[in-house]
């Protein structure tokens, strides 16, 4: 199965590779045109990054500090399947590298992630994610009573958010368990920009959350995996960053901002699913109200970065390939072979195993399947994650339940929008630029 799937795309009649050729010479032509030096350029003259050349050396600044943890990861897992197994170290094959993980993190910490699920009842994870909305960043979420507001169906929920004052900011659907109608995976959508002018009425903002998480179920109530947990923190995050947008141009509010910036609201918000102090505000047995054991905590946080280098690699294979691909566009459309010309250049990204991985090239739908989406933009993942693995060290250091410095990240990061450039929002909170070491920190790939 798995070398049928390395296929996909790369064997006739359905071998993407000269459609790759094509778009990238299509790219760089565009590029020229425009008087710029690569297709890179052209997409991130508008976001944070600026150059491709910029965005280059931060993932290569990245992929260099990572470096000697992903071999320690490399090593680790082929010497562990050795004294399993009884054979000599060598090489894993792809296919099983999933699998020798998952027994080596079980060897390691003894954690069953399935042992977290009764700590998170859907209905306690909402009221402590409201709750603590209202700590930091001073919001009141209300309920709009069931039957008051036209829903398209009878699990979504309708509410108001409101600061202290009592102003209504924006309202927005809540709409969170599968059903077979419903696309997967889990999202925001902004569906109304209010008109936010100085000194006259504020019209409220509405937008939507949407999710597919484990439905109740027996007569039991929705239990959620720690993973479900972060991504409601995670999509509340781009809905607060609309609904407390205050730019008087519609078009420059709430989200719409640079590709490597948007994720900063969102992301920063999973922080709170990791620390203790928040943790028990909704992290309660759906039976007797207990909170995590201490015992099950720390094995929780001791497993976060397993193998965590690994991870980060593999982010880093895929935004070094796009990136290549949009800046040295000429020399790798001119090789016989992309293929073999791509995974030369990201060899040190890449797990060794036998037989070798392919590259996700000729199935890259994030750079190829759209006319930009995410071409020359595949580094904003980690890019975002510096910025709220940086911007949460302040709360860190403030506390985590710091009114003020919730407040602050409301007036200049979450009401700003695209009013400014992105780099001066961030550092109108932080005092300073971002700090790569505090996401190499939090990964646990540094001290």
């Amino acid at each position: 199965m798995w070398e049928a799937s390395s296929r996909v795309a790369a064997k006739e009649p359905h071998d993407n590779t000269e459609l790759i050729r094509q778009i990238l010479q299509l790219r760089a032509e565009q590029a020229a045109l425009l008087g710029k030096a690569n297709f890179a350029d052209v997409v991130l003259e508008r976001r944070m990054a600026k150059t491709g050349d910029r965005a280059l050396k931060f993932i290569e600044d990245l992929q260099a500090r990572a470096a000697g943890k992903f071999t320690e990861d490399t090593e680790e897992l082929e010497s562990f399947k050795a004294k399993q197994t009884g054979l000599a170290a060598s090489y894993l094959s792809p296919w099983e590298i999933s699998y020798w993980s998952e027994k080596l993190r079980q060897s390691k910490y003894a954690f069953d992630e399935e042992e977290l699920r009764l700590y998170f009842p859907m209905n306690r994870v909402i009221e402590g994610l409201f709750d603590l909305v209202n700590r930091v960043f001073g919001l009141v979420v209300e309920a709009v009573p069931v039957g008051e507001v036209e829903v398209w169906n009878p699990g979504v929920l309708f509410y108001k958010l409101k600061n202290t004052a009592g102003v209504h900011l924006g309202s927005f659907y809540s709409d969170w368990y599968p059903r077979e109608s419903k696309r997967s995976g889990a999202w925001m959508n902004y569906l109304r920009t209010g008109d936010v002018q100085p000194g006259t009425k504020r019209e409220p903002h509405l937008g939507l959350i949407c999710g597919n998480m484990t439905p109740p179920a027996d007569e039991r109530p929705a239990l959620l995996t720690h993973r479900e947990v972060e991504t409601v923190f995670h999509e509340f995050g781009h809905l607060l960053h609309h609904l407390l947008g205050e730019v008087e141009i519609k078009s420059l509010n709430g989200v719409n901002v640079t590709w490597d910036f948007v994720e900063l609201p969102s992301q920063i918000m999973e922080n709170w699913c990791w620390e203790r102090e928040s943790l028990d505000l909704f992290a309660r047995h759906h039976e007797s109200g207990a909170a995590i054991p201490e015992e099950l905590f720390a094995k929780m946080i001791a497993a976060k970065n397993f193998r965590s280098a690994t991870a980060t690699m593999r982010q880093v294979s895929f935004a070094k390939m796009d990136l290549l691909m949009h800046i040295r566009t000429n020399d790798i459309i001119a090789t016989d072979n992309i293929e073999t010309t791509v995974r030369e250049a990201i060899k040190d990204c890449l797990v060794r195993t036998e037989p070798k991985t392919p590259t996700a090239s000729r199935r890259f739908n994030h750079i190829f399947s759209d006319p930009v989406g995410y071409a020359a933009g595949y580094y904003s993942y980690k890019w975002a994650e510096v910025l709220d693995a940086d911007a949460f060290t302040r709360f860190q250091k403030e506390g985590v339940f710091n009114a003020q410095t919730g407040a602050d990240f409301v007036n200049k990061i979450l009401s700003r929008g695209n009013s400014a450039d992105p780099m001066q929002l961030f550092r109108d909170f932080m005092g300073r630029e971002p700090d790569l070491q505090a996401l190499l920190v939090r990964s646990g790939l540094a001290a």
